[in-house]
């Protein structure tokens, strides 16, 4: 039985490992974390569950290829209660409100409500967003293997019919509308403004048909199930265990050094941040990684600072995801005119003793990364207490509520620390309009038995990506065995 090592217990490591053991191979994981599943992760802070990462989960229409993944790893099963919010976002807007429903219908009459002799512009943009349907990244088969050509050619249809939104950003597209509030809100709505908007048209595309929705329980309970899946198979985690080094003879990984211990492997999965692989692991450049790095203004890296709190009153009437429109105020590196707050009400895992748990979002760019690295721990830390502060005087004012307490404060800087993540990214480049819509082979050609299963491979990265990709993985090791 051929022996793989697996570093990094993110969904990406886990996927792979599970689809090894699945073809009679031994696979272990190195996990630097006293627990798997990478970003898919929440915490608890007096008492309150944090969730880390779910937002959204593309996948979870049961006609969905992703979903067949997804189910496949026990993320999900039908005993799982998925959540169907009722906007992707919703925007406060001085004394207006515009909501992106997550129905077609309404959301067009929403666009036609709030129009000011935009009505051209509403009709390509509903085309646009009910055409896509669930495009999904195809998931089937690693590019590397796959001979069919009828997914791609109608994968590149669907494109072509739709290329200007993939040539311009959600940041040029909102300076084409009149109506105030739609340009706001296409400015603030999505991960951030320099998206292709071809991103965005998919991402509303899939809410609209329920393929976008979020399991109860959040994050962590995802990755307990698939870490439960991966050891069911026999699969093996040894946690607290930082890998050194890759170490590579005549082309080919002899073995792996974790913490003075020297593990050979027959193959080696790097499921972890490329930039780690490249820089600490194997010290080798990697194209087109390296390129994509030298232009910084056609590929921005990004990230989020994150501050939780837990709130003693029912806030299940309003949006899962809202966005207010406020007076500009800086807050560390950055001016900024609005407050992103996420809730979590409708998950009844996430209440406890009848609090629930809130979060407020800022988007930060490398600027902000080098800003927060310069800080002394004390200079760090009194930052972040500044920010949850800040934030909880203005929740209290909004909700009209003082039984709020601030629980935690994420930012790049934990990132970089829990992930060893580049720069501190949640995600990886911005799928602006120079990036191409492709991904990236898993294999190094400097290597014979090094493969690649992270969200880098893929532009912008992101949890569905993160399986398919360990999914990828493991079919090119099982092709190279001829399996």
């Amino acid at each position: 039985m051929k022996k793989i090592s697996v570093i990094g217990g993110g969904l990406a490591g886990l996927t792979a490992g599970i689809y090894l053991l699945e073809n009679n191979y031994d696979v272990c994981i190195y996990e630097k974390n006293h627990c798997a599943g990478g970003f898919l992760t929440g915490w608890m802070r007096k008492n309150q569950l944090i969730d880390g990462c779910i937002h959204w989960m593309i996948g979870t229409a049961n006609d969905s290829k992703i979903n067949e993944i997804w189910r496949h790893i026990g993320a999900i099963d039908d005993n799982v209660e998925i959540y169907s919010p009722n906007s992707f976002y919703q925007i406060k807007y001085n004394n207006d409100t515009f909501t992106m429903y997550n129905d077609f219908d309404m959301l067009e009459a929403e666009f036609y409500k709030h129009s000011n002799n935009d009505d051209d512009r509403i009709k390509e943009l509903m085309n646009a967003i009910r055409l896509v349907g669930k495009f999904e990244i195809p998931s089937t088969t690693a590019y590397e293997l796959n001979n069919d050509t009828r997914q791609m050619m109608n994968t590149l249809r669907i494109i072509a019919k739709v290329r200007r939104f993939t040539k311009i950003t959600l940041e040029e597209y909102s300076k084409e509308w009149n109506s105030e509030i739609i340009k706001y809100a296409l400015l603030h709505g999505l991960v951030n403004k320099h998206f292709n908007v071809f991103y965005f048209v998919t991402t509303l595309s899939n809410f609209c048909l329920k393929n976008a929705d979020i399991p109860i329980g959040g994050s962590k309970a995802i990755a307990d199930r698939i870490v439960e899946k991966f050891k069911s198979l026999g699969g093996k985690i040894e946690y607290n265990c930082s890998v050194d080094e890759i170490i590579v003879n005549d082309g080919h990984a002899e073995a792996i050094r974790v913490n003075d211990r020297i593990i050979t492997s027959d193959y080696v999965v790097a499921a972890c941040d490329v930039h780690y692989t490249m820089n600490k692991l194997l010290k080798l450049d990697l194209k087109p990684y390296q390129e994509y790095d030298s232009k910084k203004s056609d590929f921005k890296t990004y990230s989020f600072v994150m501050a939780s709190y837990k709130i003693k009153k029912d806030v299940s009437d309003t949006e899962v995801a809202t966005i207010v429109k406020v007076e500009p105020y800086k807050l560390i590196d950055q001016e900024l005119d609005y407050v992103s707050i996420r809730q979590y009400a409708y998950d009844k895992t996430m209440i406890n003793s009848g609090y629930r748990t809130i979060e407020v979002f800022i988007e930060t760019y490398e600027d902000t990364y080098e800003y927060l690295k310069c800080l002394s721990n004390d200079e760090y830390k009194a930052l972040k207490n500044k920010i949850g502060l800040y934030y909880l005087d203005f929740l209290k004012k909004y909700y009209e509520c003082n039984d709020i307490e601030l629980l935690d404060v994420s930012t790049p800087l934990t990132y970089e620390r829990y992930m060893n993540s580049y720069k501190g990214t949640f995600m990886p480049y911005a799928l602006g309009t120079k990036a191409p819509q492709v991904m990236r082979s898993n294999l190094i050609d400097e290597l014979d038995n090094v493969v690649l299963a992270n969200q880098w491979v893929m532009m912008p990265g992101g949890t569905c990506v993160a399986i398919t990709m360990g999914k990828f993985a493991a079919q090119l090791i099982i092709h190279k065995d001829n399996k």
